[in-house]
């Protein structure tokens, strides 16, 4: 009888798979932009600064297969937070995105 073995194999790549499976939803979020420290570093309150950065998905919403949270736009920001009476140049926003950018492990 040659089944056993078989049935072993079966088994044993089906757990594989499960493990496989569990470890990759169980990966973290990507690290996001410290909206504290990006507001201390523009010298702007953070409530301002919130409504100007790129909104991301809500904790349990999958984004499609394949996309990635829009980046920070600097031009983009100061042109925000000019509307709001900030005045800041992109040259100082994006200053202040690499200096609050999330630290990779």
């Amino acid at each position: 009888m040659q089944s056993g073995p078989k049935y072993i194999a079966i088994l044993f790549l089906g757990g594989l798979s499960l493990l496989a499976g569990a470890s990759v939803a169980q990966q973290p979020r990507p690290p996001q932009i410290e909206a504290t420290r990006l507001a201390e570093a523009l010298g702007v309150p953070e409530s301002a600064l919130a409504s100007c950065l790129p909104q991301r998905p809500e904790p349990g919403q999958r984004p499609q297969r394949g996309d990635r949270p829009a980046r920070p736009d600097a031009a983009e920001i100061a042109r925000c937070l000019g509307t709001e009476g900030h005045r800041l140049t992109a040259a100082e926003v994006d200053q202040a995105l690499a200096a609050a950018a999330p630290r990779r492990p």
